[in-house]
Formats: structure tokens, C-alpha cells, sequence
């Protein structure tokens, strides 16, 4: 799969990417993997604006700007900052919800501050990008996976979630596919060694499957056969465990694997530099 993007003269990638899946599937995993992988900007140029920690704790050397939903003044400050400095940068924000809940009292169709929305909305046009996540992708504002340039997916079951994804999770190109369906069955971390997340560019077609390699910390695309092989290999175990004897009186089996997903071929290569820039500078470590 062949992810091509474009950069600022600073080397920043003006562009939205969203992050969908339930909780403990690695989607912070997955925006770090971002980083490594696809160089969205130098790594000086990267802020973190979250109410939690998980990102700063994955990233400590990067500025983390900690808001709130109930603080709708600082979030636009922050945001309004970020706009009006003039400089060039890229926002890793970590629950989305914080930013776009569906309970902002309508600001600017669902987004906690006017200065949010501006920068989801106009950012690029000033060199600015954001890289959100959600677990709860029916709460955020539908603005954000339109002004979308990459939308990764996890595993869900969630009725509500198929919904929202099933207004673009679509590829003209292959009417036939029933991505939702696919969507189900998407291997997760807490069975596998990695969680598989598909990658979108909303309402226009479906680039493929990436997982995150954990010791480098970085994207590589993903093909179902690979399951297929790991299931083969359960069974074999399975089988070969059944014939020692037990030393205990239980019998039960495990369950069966669940249904892998089909035969949509991931495409060959990530493409993108890894981390680039300056060696980082010092940042605060809270928000300021």
C-alpha cells in the first residue's frame, strides 16, 4: 500500500487522519507507529493535546497541552494558539471525543471551541495537521472524518460505530465488498500478536491493512493469509496438546478462532520517511 503525502517547505503534512477503535485495540500504539512511519512532520514540530497521559507517556519528549471538555475557553486558546502563531506543526490529540463530543452544545456543529473546528476545517491551508482518535467515533462531530485524509479502523461489533462508519466505508471500485461485515472480524491484540486496523480515505476507496510491528514501533501492511497460516498453526498445536495425557480432570476446549477476515489483498509497502528534522528540542513536559 502506497500512502503518498504531501509535505510543507517545514516538512509538515497539512492533512486530518482519525483513529477508530474500541478501547485496548493500540490505537495510541498506532499514532506512534504514524509518526515513525509516514514522517507527518519533524519531530520538534509534533505537540500532543489530550486530557490523559497515554500519549505523553509514549512520547515524553513531546509538549503535551492537557485540556478538557468542561474548559471550552482553554481548549480555545490552545487551538486559537496554534492557528495565529504561525507556526507550522502537527497535533497528536488523543480522545477525540474532548474536542468534537456530541454534547458541546452545538459549537460550530458539534466541536467543544470555534478555534477546534477552524483547525480541522482551514488548518492545512496554513500547514497545519491533526491526527485524532476515538473509541467512540458516533460521539465526534461527522465534520472531522469528512475533512479526513486517512481514517484507520479496528475491530468493532458495535452497532452504533457500524453506522457511522458504514456513510464512507465504501469503495466505488468494489461495490461488492461488504466492509462492514469485514470490520467485525478484524484480528485485535487481545487474541493476536497485533491488532489489524484497515486504512480508508473516506468515501473514496480502501487502501488496504496495516498492523504495527511493537519492537520498532512502526506500520507494515497486513494481508489476511497471514491469519489464515496462525490458525493453522492453533489447530496443529491444539491437536498435538489433545493427545498428552492430562494430569488433571478438566477437559474443556477452547473456543474456536473467530471468522478471518476475507481474501482483500493488503498492498506491499508503507511508503513514507521515518522521523526526520532536527534532533528534538526540549519541551515542557505539562501543558502550559
Amino acid at each position: 500500500m502506497e500512502i503518498e503525502l504531501n509535505r510543507t517547505p517545514d516538512g509538515v503534512c497539512p492533512i486530518v487522519i482519525v483513529v477508530l477503535g474500541r478501547r485496548g485495540v493500540g490505537k495510541t500504539l498506532l499514532m506512534e507507529a504514524c509518526t515513525n512511519s509516514l514522517g507527518l512532520a519533524p519531530h520538534e514540530r509534533y505537540v500532543i493535546v489530550s486530557p490523559i497521559q497515554t500519549l505523553k507517556a509514549r512520547m515524553p519528549d513531546l509538549p503535551w497541552y492537557k485540556v478538557s471538555v468542561l474548559d471550552k475557553e482553554g481548549m480555545e486558546r490552545v487551538f486559537r494558539g496554534f492557528i495565529n502563531d504561525g507556526v507550522q506543526r502537527f497535533v497528536l490529540a488523543d480522545e477525540a471525543d474532548e474536542l468534537t463530543a456530541a454534547n458541546a452544545a452545538g459549537t460550530a456543529g458539534g466541536f467543544v471551541a470555534q478555534a477546534v473546528y477552524d483547525y480541522i476545517n482551514y488548518g492545512r491551508e496554513q500547514g497545519l495537521g491533526i491526527m485524532l482518535s476515538s473509541r467512540r467515533p458516533s460521539n465526534i462531530a461527522k465534520d472531522v472524518t469528512a475533512n479526513a485524509n486517512l481514517v484507520f479502523v479496528a475491530q468493532t461489533v458495535d452497532p452504533a460505530a457500524l453506522d457511522y462508519y458504514s456513510a464512507w466505508m465504501r469503495d466505488p471500485l468494489r461495490p461488492e465488498i461488504n466492509f462492514r461485515a469485514k470490520c467485525q472480524v478484524l484480528p485485535t491484540i487481545d487474541r493476536y500478536p497485533w491488532t489489524v486496523f484497515m486504512v480508508w480515505e473516506p468515501g473514496k476507496k480502501f487502501l488496504g491493512y496495516v498492523v504495527v510491528e511493537p519492537a520498532s514501533k512502526t506500520l507494515r501492511p497486513w494481508d489476511p493469509s497471514e491469519l489464515q497460516g496462525m490458525e493453522q498453526l492453533e489447530e496443529t498445536v491444539s491437536a498435538a496438546e489433545s493427545t498428552e495425557p492430562s494430569t488433571t480432570t478438566d477437559t474443556s476446549v477452547s473456543d474456536a478462532a473467530p471468522a478471518t477476515a476475507s481474501d482483500e489483498s493488503a498492498a506491499r509497502s508503507v511508503t513514507g520517511p521515518s522521523r526526520t528534522g532536527p534532533a528534538p528540542g526540549t519541551a515542557p513536559s505539562t501543558a502550559p
